[in-house]
């Protein structure tokens, strides 16, 4: 697969040091996941993608795996970095959606809209579409036309060039169509207790990983790791209250919640106070008292 990375992986992308190889490990729930990592000492060690003085060039991160070093190699996607027409990077990723060969229907009506290029993911049976714009705080996971999406503009996307048969090579600009997508993913208005991010996302889970606790923060925000809790809604909890103790910001904590392995479409289901439970899970870890958080 590292052929097909080297031949059809983006043009435009390929100077940007924004590359880390990863290795498979697998997770609680018996899925393989993609750890980020380093290369040192003739080994990988587990590194946060926001850590950017591990990151590489395309043709660094290729080689390691091209020598058995790795397991494959991933982009860092950063709404903060400017990489295509001053825009930067979003991912759109799609599970599920390849059957038989076959896009689903609403997979297919996605990928003509927004004319831009599309990989076959890691998997075989999902798709990432790339292109080029910033995007509006707020809902990232959710369904469009009984399809789920997720839209990603922060975070760490495992890449195979593999592109999708007569979808274009390069990255497209997209500013309207990925504002809809948005709104079509959060169609409400904010939440009470939701504004948007007064600080980059990524800094905070950046701060947040290498602080004292950042295992347990990865564990949590990374590999979507519940064990140890009584139920997921209490890891949920725990994960906002860790949050917390970083950052006040409603907005911030949020979006690292929602961008997190732990999401599950429940969390969009109406509460107290006009609230979504996610919205409301963050207003009661914002009430919680802070003492012992940083344990």
């Amino acid at each position: 697969m590292s052929a097909a990375l080297e031949a059809g992986w983006p043009v435009e992308l390929r100077d940007a040091r924004s590359y880390l190889p990863y290795q498979l490990t697998r997770r609680v729930s018996g899925r393989m996941g993609k750890c980020p990592s380093r290369w040192a000492g003739g080994r990988l060690y587990p590194v946060s993608p926001q850590a950017q003085a591990h990151h590489l060039r395309f043709a660094e991160a290729l080689a390691l795996w091209q020598i058995g070093r790795a397991d494959g190699i991933g982009f860092v996607l950063d709404e903060r970095t400017p990489v295509v027409a001053g825009q930067p990077l979003c991912a759109l990723d799609l599970d599920d959606v390849i059957v038989n060969g076959q896009l689903l229907p609403s997979a297919a009506v996605l990928v003509d809209e927004l004319n831009t290029y599309a990989e076959v993911s890691v998997s075989g049976g999902g798709l990432h579409l790339l292109a080029a714009s910033t995007v509006a705080p707020g809902a990232r996971r959710g369904k469009v036309n009984d399809l789920s999406v997720e839209l990603i503009t922060t975070g760490f996307l495992a890449i195979t060039g593999v592109r999708w048969p007569e979808t274009p090579p390069e990255i497209a600009l997209r500013r309207a169509e990925l504002a809809q997508l948005r709104r079509d993913l959060d169609p409400g208005s904010p939440p009470p207790c939701f504004r948007p991010a007064a600080r980059p996302v990524a800094d905070v889970l950046s701060a947040l990983l290498g602080q004292r606790n950042g295992t347990k923060v990865r564990r949590l925000l990374i590999d979507g790791d519940t064990s140890g809790y009584p139920s997921p809604s209490e890891a949920v909890f725990a994960a906002a209250r860790l949050i917390a103790w970083r950052t006040r910001d409603a907005g911030v904590i949020e979006v690292l919640l929602r961008e997190s392995p732990l999401y599950t479409s429940r969390w969009e289901r109406p509460v107290a106070a006009g609230r979504t439970w996610i919205t409301h899970t963050v207003y009661r870890a914002l009430s919680a008292d802070r003492k012992g958080v940083h344990q």
